[in-house]
């Protein structure tokens, strides 16, 4: 429905969403503290087992970061070597959108921080008085 419909992806934060996915898979998994590697794979693979996936998922793409790193090594031990596609070699695929916005933001940091900088200077010093308020509107 997202890619579909090209709907934004943080449309999944929204109340309404997650009040009719919840109607929908009332077993919507919610991850209790802590969010350790070994925590979330207990519960994805609970679900996945559940959901009858085990034998049919060939990939799970998720943000590169250490917890979720680990955690799908752990998962890729825990399912048949054999039922894995390519025995595992890409059960674990990394969000290219995640990595696109994390190389975007490393260079707007480099090239506008200066500026963003200055502006927010420029902003606190025009906003810390009446006057200045009213000299600069």
């Amino acid at each position: 429905m997202i890619i579909l419909h090209e709907y934004p992806i943080s449309m999944v934060e929204h109340y309404g969403f997650k009040k009719s996915f919840n109607t929908l898979q009332p077993r919507f998994c919610y991850a209790l503290a802590p969010h350790t590697a070994e925590v979330l794979a207990d519960m994805l693979k609970e679900c996945i087992q559940s959901w009858n996936l085990d034998l049919r998922l060939p990939t799970i793409t998720m943000d590169n970061c250490k917890t979720n790193d680990a955690m799908m090594d752990i998962l890729r031990g825990e399912f048949p070597y054999g039922s894995l596609l390519l025995y595992g070699q890409v059960f674990h695929m990394c969000c290219c959108a995640h990595i696109s916005n994390l190389i975007v933001q490393d260079g707007l940091s480099v090239v506008v921080a200066d500026s963003v900088q200055r502006i927010r200077d420029s902003v606190m010093f025009w906003a810390t008085s009446d006057k200045r308020i009213q000299k600069f509107e």
